[in-house]
C-alpha cells in the first residue's frame, strides 16, 4: 500500500479519509439534484432510468441494472413502481416471454427536458472551476474509482 505523508493527519478534529469525503460530496451533489427532480416527484434514480430509456428505447430488468449500478432485484422493485406511477410500461420479450422489457410513457416523455439537468447540476457543482479543473477533476475520480475497483478484487482475493 501506497502510504503518504499527511494520508492519515487529523483534519477538523478527525483522520482525514478520502472516502468519507467522496460519501460526503456524493450525498450533497444527490440532495442537489433532488431539490431540482421533486418538484416533478422524481427521484435522482427514476432520473438515471428515464434517461437510458429515452437514450435505448426499450431496455430489460439487466440492462437497466447495469445501467443504473444497481442489482437486478433492486432494478425489479424500482421498476414496478415506475410502473405503479405511471412512468414506464411493461412488455414481454417476443423471443423470450420471461424477460420483460420496459420502455418510458407519454408521462415520462413529458419530463424529458429534465435530462439537461445533468449540465445544470454540473455547472452548479463546479462553480469557480475552469475548463482545465474540471476535466483533471474528472480525471482524478476516475482513477479513484478504478483504484477503489482493483482494491475491491484484491481483498476478495485475499480472502478466498
Amino acid at each position: 500500500m501506497n502510504e503518504r505523508k499527511g494520508s492519515s493527519e487529523i483534519v477538523g478534529g478527525g483522520f482525514f479519509s478520502l472516502g468519507r469525503e467522496l460519501n460526503f460530496t456524493a450525498n450533497a451533489a444527490t440532495r442537489l439534484l433532488q431539490a431540482h427532480l421533486e418538484p416533478h416527484e422524481l427521484t435522482p434514480v427514476n432520473w438515471i432510468i428515464l434517461g437510458a430509456l429515452s437514450l435505448k428505447g426499450s431496455m430489460s430488468v439487466s440492462d437497466i441494472a447495469h445501467f443504473s449500478h444497481v442489482k437486478p432485484p433492486a432494478a425489479s422493485r424500482l421498476l414496478s413502481r415506475m410502473e405503479r406511477d405511471g412512468w414506464v410500461s411493461q412488455v414481454t420479450d417476443k423471443n423470450d416471454r420471461r424477460i420483460k422489457h420496459f420502455t418510458a410513457t407519454d408521462k415520462a416523455k413529458g419530463v424529458a427536458h429534465l435530462f439537461s439537468l445533468v449540465g445544470t447540476v454540473n455547472s452548479q457543482l463546479t462553480e469557480g472551476f475552469s475548463e482545465a479543473e474540471i476535466d483533471q477533476l474528472r480525471a482524478l475520480l476516475e482513477r479513484v474509482r478504478q483504484n477503489a475497483q482493483r482494491g475491491t478484487k484484491v481483498v476478495k482475493v485475499g480472502i478466498e
